[in-house]
C-alpha cells in the first residue's frame, strides 16, 4: 500500500471511529504495517495539519472533521475503479472539434487520460497534471492557464489565472468537486479553486460534473455553486439512492456508472 494511500485510510478511520480518536496500535493492524510505519505516518499527517498526534494514538483537529484537504497525490490512490467508470461515461458529451474546460482534480484527470484520438480537440485548464496528460495528444490544441503555481495543488491560481478564464468560453466543461451537499451545492477545501471553477461555470455551455460517490453528504469549507448550476452529474453507481431521488426532484439529471 503507497504511503499516500495510508494517509487516506487513516483519515477515513479517525473519521468514523466515535470520539476521533484510534490508537497507534489499531491503525497498525487495520492497515497491516509495524508500529515505526504507522507512527511516521502519523507523524507527517499531523505536520501536514491533517490531524493531531494523542497519547499513543491520532484524533481529528477540532472542528475539521469535515474540511480535511487531502494532498493531491492522495486523491491519485483512492476510488480509482469508480473514477475511470465516470470518465469513461463523461466522453459521450465530447464531440470532435469542441472547445472544451477541464477543471482540476483526480477524477478529471482520469478524463484527460481516457481521451480516444479525434480529429481536433480544444481544451482549457489550470491543472499541471491535466495539462502534463494531455501535452502528448496530438490532436489537442491545449490552452494552458498560468498564474501562481501553488505545488500541493499543481495548478495555477490567481489574478491572471482568473482574468484569462473569464474571457474564454467552451462548449462542455467537466468539472470536480471535494465535496457535494444537496444543499450547499458543490464545495472545496481550496479557496483558489473556487473563482476559477464559478468562471468554468459560467463561460460553459454545458457543465458537467464529475466525482465519486464519496464526495455526496460531505461538506468543505468554500462554497462553489449550487447543484442546479450543472446540466448533468456523472457519478458511479454506488451512490446512495437517497440522494439520486433529492437530484432529479431538483429536476438535475443523474447518470450513474
Amino acid at each position: 500500500m503507497l504511503r499516500e494511500e495510508r494517509f487516506q485510510r487513516i483519515s477515513e478511520m479517525v473519521k468514523q471511529t466515535p470520539g476521533g480518536i484510534v490508537s497507534l496500535e489499531e491503525l497498525g493492524r487495520s492497515l497491516n504495517v509495524s508500529l515505526a510505519t504507522v507512527r511516521r505516518d502519523a507523524d507527517e499527517m499531523a505536520r501536514r495539519g491533517f490531524l493531531e498526534k494523542t497519547r499513543g494514538g491520532v484524533v481529528l483537529r477540532p472542528h475539521e472533521s469535515s474540511s480535511l484537504d487531502p494532498t493531491y497525490a492522495m486523491r491519485l490512490s483512492v476510488n480509482m475503479e469508480e473514477k475511470n467508470r465516470i470518465a469513461k461515461a463523461a466522453l459521450s458529451y465530447i464531440q470532435d472539434g469542441d472547445n472544451t474546460m477541464f477543471d482540476s482534480g483526480s477524477t478529471v484527470l482520469e478524463l484527460a487520460k481516457e481521451l480516444p484520438r479525434y480529429h481536433h480537440l480544444g481544451v482549457i485548464t489550470y491543472d499541471l497534471y491535466v495539462a502534463l496528460e494531455l501535452i502528448n495528444k496530438e490532436f489537442v490544441d491545449l490552452l494552458m492557464i498560468g498564474g501562481v503555481f501553488r505545488r500541493q495543488y499543481f495548478g495555477f491560481h490567481g489574478y491572471f489565472a482568473e482574468n484569462a478564464i473569464r474571457q474564454m468560453y467552451a462548449r462542455v466543461a467537466f468539472v470536480g468537486a471535494d465535496a457535494v451537499d444537496l444543499r450547499g451545492g458543490i464545495m472545496s477545501h481550496n479557496q483558489n479553486d473556487v473563482p476559477l471553477k464559478q468562471s468554468i461555470i459560467e463561460n460553459s455551455q454545458k457543465t458537467i460534473l464529475v466525482c465519486d460517490h464519496t464526495k455526496f453528504g460531505t461538506t468543505a469549507f468554500m462554497h462553489v455553486a449550487p447543484l442546479k448550476q450543472f446540466d448533468i452529474v456523472i457519478t458511479g453507481k454506488e451512490l446512495d439512492e437517497k440522494y439520486v431521488s433529492a437530484m432529479r426532484e431538483q429536476e438535475i439529471e443523474v447518470e450513474l456508472v
